[in-house]
């Protein structure tokens, strides 16, 4: 469904003859469009059946389905926008126009729809505390409640900017939907397995410490636990200040650098093209909010709190779609002016932002479980941020808000670059 991204063009007919050439990168992103959607909606109707059996087994506790509708939902709305990608590529290859959704759906206009939010949010609160329905109803204002602020910042950010195709547009939203978050995901894996690899060979030295994870590891084999006995039983554990030190260590510094790499997946394959550095700051959007709208999708599908954690993500959604167009921006400065330094400087305050956002989080919730953990001076750090959390967070979304609004007013202003002609290159 991506490679169609890059800068592949249909050899010309030889004169007479009336075939159309194949342009072998639309196919495959047709294909792989099509594909990627199937297996989504699989994927959420193994999901779905798996809810209404749990509902089936046992009626008066439904409420234990929803995270199961709820990522049914997620997967089903992931598959439905890999749609375009796959028809504007497969009328490239039949020699078709298809208008920009946004002409042929005019009711589509973010302006309008993000006014639909609050009583989205209202809805769902009231509806989340109805256990009886709750897993059925739900998961509609749950993919609108995460969809449509991502729709929303997307728009501000890329307003009255060049997009190039709409088959390109909508191949790079897919690759930050789908093949961002997939290459992302494995390369954590990787690094996860090299840290416990390390912490295996460090825990050797650690005879108690050892006798206390294997006894955590036999319960949770014997009789897997809700999410606040887990709690419980990590508690021992993560009063540690190594095991703290660790977890700020893997998700505030080493998850942030990776991802901020990575989140950028269609700007990257956009390298080969003619791109300004306006065209890598609108890819750099559509990327983040590609990957923005799958992992809010991914990481509300507990259900827990509804209504706090889809406000919290819309906050999120502005920071990966913030980070991922600057960094998209200086990538192609560097590789068009050689501007280098300022690629550095953009990735090193992306990834800061990213590392911020992490820490105020995981800060949080490590307070609250080890709250009455006996204090040393990583827990007294961990206590001192998770104080600062929320104003945090919001200093941190206002941050990039406005970040957002100022890159776009200052990127529509007419350029050189742009008077010379030097636009996106339409696939």
């Amino acid at each position: 469904m991506l490679t169609a991204l890059l800068p592949v063009e249909a050899a010309p007919a030889s004169p007479g003859s009336t075939a159309r050439p194949v342009h072998w990168a639309s196919l495959l992103q047709a294909l792989l469009s099509f594909l990627a959607a199937l297996g989504l909606w699989g994927a959420a109707l193994v999901v779905g059946v798996v809810a209404i059996r749990q509902v089936q087994e046992s009626p008066s506790n439904a409420t234990a389905a929803l995270p199961s509708t709820l990522m049914a939902a997620g997967l089903f709305l992931c598959g439905l926008l890999l749609l375009p990608s796959g028809g504007y590529a497969l009328a490239r290859l039949l020699g078709k126009f298809l208008p920009p959704l946004a002409q042929a759906i005019p009711f589509l206009r973010p302006t309008l729809l993000i006014w639909a939010l609050p009583p989205v949010i209202i809805a769902g609160h009231w509806l989340s505390a109805m256990t009886a329905v709750t897993w059925l109803l739900l998961p509609f204002l749950h993919v609108l409640a995460i969809g449509l602020p991502v729709l929303w910042l997307t728009h501000l950010a890329t307003r009255r900017l060049p997009f190039g195709s709409p088959q390109r547009l909508w191949g790079v939203f897919g690759s930050g939907l789908i093949l961002g978050p997939l290459i992302i995901l494995i390369t954590e894996a990787i690094l996860l397995v090299g840290i416990v690899f390390l912490a295996a060979v460090w825990l050797a030295s650690q005879p108690e410490l050892s006798a206390q994870i294997l006894h955590l590891a036999q319960t949770l084999r014997s009789d897997p636990p809700t999410s606040e006995a887990l709690l419980e039983l990590l508690e021992p554990l993560l009063t540690r200040p190594e095991v703290i030190v660790g977890i700020f260590a893997f998700g505030a510094l080493l998850v942030p650098l990776l991802e901020e790499l990575l989140k950028p997946i269609g700007v990257w394959l956009l390298a080969r093209s003619r791109l300004t550095p306006v065209a890598g700051f609108t890819a750099g959007v559509l990327s983040g909010a590609g990957y923005a709208l799958f992992e809010s999708l991914a990481l509300t599908s507990n259900a827990m709190d509804w209504t706090p954690l889809v406000l919290v993500r819309a906050g999120t959604a502005v920071i990966h779609i913030a980070t991922t167009g600057l960094t998209g921006w200086a990538l192609v400065s560097a590789w068009r002016q050689g501007s280098y330094f300022q690629l550095a400087g953009a990735y090193l305050l992306a990834t800061a932002i990213h590392a911020l956002w992490n820490g105020l989080t995981l800060a949080a919730v490590i307070a609250e479980i080890t709250a009455q953990a006996p204090v040393t001076a990583v827990h007294r750090t961990a206590f001192d941020l998770s104080a600062a959390t929320p104003a945090g967070l919001l200093t941190l979304t206002g941050g990039a808000f406005v970040m957002l609004i100022l890159a776009n007013r200052r990127l529509r202003q007419p350029s050189p670059a742009l008077a010379a002609g030097e636009v996106i290159k339409n696939t």
